[in-house]
């Protein structure tokens, strides 16, 4: 602000206007990321902004522009891509250890028990692998600005990101997992598990899916019975 007050130029309006939201957007990185480890490249994105304007502001070259943009970018790319990784990362934590969890509930249990008591199992694993979690969570619908209560409720709802819909069916249907997608979009939440206790082997009846989330495909580790 103090850079345009003195250049009075409005054509540094919008570099201001830039600058102001990279610094905006880097902030808005590192508090979904939530990690210590970003402040960093939030304190050198905002830096490398406001020091572009100013040499924009000495200078008064058009020329220069071109590297104000190129290093706001860039350091707004590297926040971006950074977040989106251990973002990626650490939800395939998460859904690997859940998986793991369903994995011991269905190898204590095995199949042919009801829907109600692997979600109870299945969070008292998950709660004791210190993992939290939310049981049979309310889902609205918002319907022309609207929140309704529909009566929606979501199974298990892990670390306020992953969605867990329990079933104990002979086989997953199409339907489930357009259930699953449509609980994903609604929630806001990136990544759903779609696990069927019905099963001989546990890794038969497991669907992950995710919902405005980039990243490679994934793979489990192991899944052992």
């Amino acid at each position: 602000m103090e850079s345009l007050r003195k250049a009075q130029k409005p054509f540094h309006c919008f570099f201001f206007v830039f600058s102001a939201c990279s610094a905006i957007s880097a902030v808005e990185s590192l508090r979904k990321a939530q990690k210590p480890f970003h402040c960093f490249f939030f304190v050198f994105s905002a830096c490398s902004a406001i020091s572009a304007v100013e040499s924009l502001r000495k200078a008064q070259k058009p020329f220069h522009c071109f590297f104000f943009v190129f290093s706001a970018c860039s350091a707004i790319s590297a926040v971006e891509s950074l977040t989106k990784a251990h973002m990626a990362q650490d939800l395939n934590q998460i859904t690997e250890r859940i998986i793991g969890a369903a994995i011991e509930v269905h190898r204590a249990l095995g199949p042919g028990l009801l829907e109600s008591a692997y979600q109870a199992c299945l969070a008292f694993e998950l709660a004791q692998r210190g993992l939290h979690l939310e049981q049979q969570k309310p889902l609205p619908v918002v319907y022309r600005d609207v929140r309704l209560d529909c009566g929606y409720r979501l199974d298990l709802v892990v670390e306020d990101q992953v969605i867990i819909e329990i079933k104990a069916v002979d086989k997953l249907a199409p339907i489930h997992e357009a259930q699953l997608l449509s609980y994903l979009r609604l929630s806001g939440c990136p990544v759903g598990l779609l696990i069927n206790f019905n099963v001989d082997i546990l890794k038969h009846g497991i669907r992950r899916m995710v919902h405005n989330l980039d990243e490679s495909p994934w793979q489990p580790r192991r899944l052992d019975r």
